[in-house]
């Protein structure tokens, strides 16, 4: 993956898709702003069927909410990311 938006919304599908309950019971949920009606969304993110999150952040937001994810899901030592120097 080349971007932050991309991987964000890969690990946060990715894991809801594992374990939904989760977001509910976990303050990811709440950061996320978890709900069913995306109109209430500035950018909506589709999760399932029935659930959206909030996708409006900046790159560094949308990175501590992924690190705050592995971190709940106890899943740290699963994602490794390889920056890419800028010229």
């Amino acid at each position: 993956m080349t971007s932050i938006t991309a991987l964000f919304k890969q690990v946060m599908k990715t894991f809801f898709d594992m374990q939904p309950k989760t977001f509910f019971e976990s303050e990811l949920g709440e950061a996320l702003a978890i709900t069913k009606e995306p109109s209430k969304l500035k950018a909506p993110l589709k999760l399932s069927d029935l659930y959206f999150i909030e996708a409006n952040s900046n790159d560094e937001q949308k990175f501590e909410l992924i690190k705050q994810a592995l971190t709940i899901y106890d899943m740290e030592e699963e994602l490794m990311i390889k920056y890419k120097e800028s010229n």
